[in-house]
């Protein structure tokens, strides 16, 4: 076998684990937990190891005109008012935020707003 040939198999397990660790951050995260606005977990890396991570997941998400969260990371606070512990929960799947606030109730799956970036949950 050619040097080069070795090296080829090793880039395509890195390009892999890198994909699957930036996918739906639930599908590479344990012990997910909601605490006021703030998910924490443990989150698989690119070396295969876990790191305890968190995010304010309120500088992810917004609240549109007609009272739908949504994703958007560029957000101007919207949802600070009603994603909180009080208001908010995360369902068994823990995939899905649901929350009830003075204008309805609503619900996102986080997977489309965090992800798992080499051990981190980013928006």
């Amino acid at each position: 076998m050619r040097p080069h040939q070795k090296t080829i198999p090793s880039i395509v397990a890195l390009l892999i684990a890198t994909v699957c660790v930036t996918a739906d951050f639930q599908d590479s995260c344990y012990r997910i937990v909601l605490d006021d606005s703030e998910v924490t977990a443990s989150c698989r890396d690119t070396h295969g190891n876990y790191q305890d991570t968190s995010i304010d997941i309120t500088t992810c998400l917004g609240v549109t005109a007609d009272h739908k969260l949504v994703c958007d990371a560029s957000n101007d606070g919207s949802a600070r008012g009603c994603v909180r512990s009080v208001n908010c929960e995360l369902l068994e799947s823990r995939k899905t935020l649901y929350c009830r606030c003075g204008y309805g109730e609503m619900t996102i799956n986080l997977g489309t707003c965090v992800q798992n970036i080499n051990g981190q949950l980013m928006c």
